[in-house]
């Protein structure tokens, strides 16, 4: 059994760092008005319905509007179930999860029909939403509360973690539940589900297996940041991920390279080059002079400079690539780090420096090497081999 099914809180006083919108969230459905809940990924947003549908003893009813896009299918499906009365519990709460994909990549009237059906509900309606900000979503927003779940700070997921590791019968060190904590990102569910894929069966949670888990949410995390930027233009949540990412500037630079045109055309991806261009000015004058005040300028060229480069989204959905330029960097370092080496011991030895070395000097060593086989250089084995087969 998946642990974040096993430890999904039955109650709102297990739900961690969230309580002003579960404040929100327990008036719009005791006062019946319709509840719009975003947030980030893991923030517990459904866990929170559930939860409070089972301190006020009510029913929940979950329906996917995705899977509902057009007017007869809504009025159909979340029509009937917000007439119906619950059978065996006090009150219902629907649950519309989703709810930003059941126009997909046309308007089939599904929006325009669930908003007619909250005008008159009978029962608690909660709506979930990835990006309540979309323009097709205006006639929601203004009949819902929108309710904003944040990303959980670590030392909230660290107690979370604790917990199950308690009852688990786990053995940790405060540290390592603390780093873990803190890649997931603000995640619960990610935090939990990476604490049983490391601990079910050694039982023992450990600083190494963390090390090679936090290399794989790194990438995650540029992937994530490359989609907010790409697919929305939301200034704030952009700012906060580039502050939380670990990754320097001139790498996210390089990312956003190699995926721009996967997601731009025409004007807007001329745009966002031109924004690419100026944050990779500002980065190069940092590293020239050291003025880290400009690094205010390359976050906001790089971060929402780009997502406002765009006059819309591209549908359909598209696969990232990781940087093929730091693999080729990478490929011509292996190729010339013997190269490297044997020019920085001989330009330790001649007092100069190991580019002139390299241009002026070892044309002749690899002659040498070549017509005397017992020359002492100082040199490796491998080094003096590479000079003879060059």
């Amino acid at each position: 059994m998946l642990w974040v099914d096993k430890y999904k809180p039955k109650s709102l006083k297990e739900i961690q760092g969230q309580d002003q919108a579960l404040l929100k969230l327990k008036h719009c459905v005791l006062s019946k008005k319709p509840a719009l809940v975003y947030g980030a990924v893991g923030s517990g947003k459904t866990s929170s319905v559930y939860a409070l549908a089972y301190d006020l003893d009510y029913e929940t009813l979950e329906v996917n509007a995705s899977d509902q896009r057009n007017s007869e299918q809504v009025e159909n499906i979340i029509g009937n179930s917000l007439k119906q009365q619950s059978l065996f519990n006090r009150d219902k709460i629907i649950l519309i999860d989703e709810v930003d994909g059941i126009a997909g990549n046309q308007d089939r009237g599904g929006i325009s029909a669930l908003t007619r059906l909250l005008s008159n509900i009978a029962h608690p309606v909660v709506l979930i939403a990835n990006d309540p900000w979309d323009a097709k979503l205006l006639s929601l927003r203004n009949k819902c509360e929108l309710i904003e779940f944040r990303g959980l700070n670590h030392n909230s997921i660290a107690i979370i973690l604790k917990k199950i590791c308690g009852f688990e019968e786990i053995s940790y060190k405060d540290d390592d539940i603390k780093k873990l904590a803190m890649i997931s990102g603000g995640d619960l569910r990610a935090a939990i589900n990476d604490l049983q894929v490391l601990t079910e069966h050694s039982k023992v949670l450990s600083s190494e297996d963390i090390d090679f888990l936090g290399g794989r949410e790194r990438e995650e995390s540029i992937f994530n940041l490359l989609m907010l930027i790409f697919r929305s233009k939301d200034v704030k949540n952009i700012f906060k991920m580039l502050d939380n990412i670990d990754m320097a500037p001139e790498d996210i630079i390089l990312w956003i390279d190699e995926n721009v045109a996967r997601e731009y055309a025409g004007k807007d991806l001329e745009r966002a080059y031109d924004i690419l261009s100026k944050a990779d000015v500002f980065r190069g004058r940092i590293r020239r002079q050291q003025y880290w005040r400009f690094l205010v300028y390359v976050n906001s060229f790089l971060g929402p400079g780009v997502a406002l480069s765009k006059e819309k989204k591209k549908d359909g959905f598209i696969q990232y690539k990781r940087i093929s330029r730091i693999f080729r960097y990478w490929q011509l370092n292996q190729k010339y780090a013997v190269r490297k080496g044997i020019a920085k011991k001989l330009s330790d030895r001649l007092h100069m420096s190991s580019r002139k070395t390299i241009q002026d000097v070892l044309p002749y060593v690899k002659v040498i090497c070549k017509n005397n086989s017992n020359i002492n250089l100082g040199l490796e084995t491998e080094e003096t081999e590479w000079l003879k087969n060059v």
